[in-house]
């Protein structure tokens, strides 16, 4: 841990002790609760980037029956194809592990039903 973050958790601990009363022990575990509650928000929110990345790359994919003979090689475009394919796969093979990985089937069912 940072000496930054050390000195806003002291803060914090203060200010809650002062404003409600409650003790050390008591405001480090409201503090680690919270924590670990934002931890679990970012990882969702890294996991919904990574979704829509995916959709992004796959939208990449061009339609190789409209090519003009001054846009390039088919043959590069085909290849273009295949890495954003294969691409866009590897983000959603992640992002399907990091949410399997969050443990709570109510936000997978919610996330994969979109």
């Amino acid at each position: 841990m940072a000496v930054a973050d050390t000195a806003s958790i002291n803060y914090v601990i203060v200010y809650v002790q002062y404003t409600y009363g409650i003790s050390t022990i008591n405001t480090m575990t409201l503090i680690l609760v919270i924590l670990i509650f934002l931890q679990s928000q970012r990882s969702l929110a890294e996991i919904t980037e990574m979704i829509h990345a995916a959709y992004l790359v796959h939208n990449g994919v061009v339609n190789l029956g409209d090519l003009l003979p001054t846009d390039g090689a088919p043959e590069d475009m085909e290849f273009g194809n295949k890495m954003a394919v294969l691409s866009g796969d590897f983000l959603l093979a992640n992002a399907s592990t990091a949410l399997a990985q969050l443990y709570n089937s109510q936000v997978c069912m919610s996330i994969l039903s979109e």
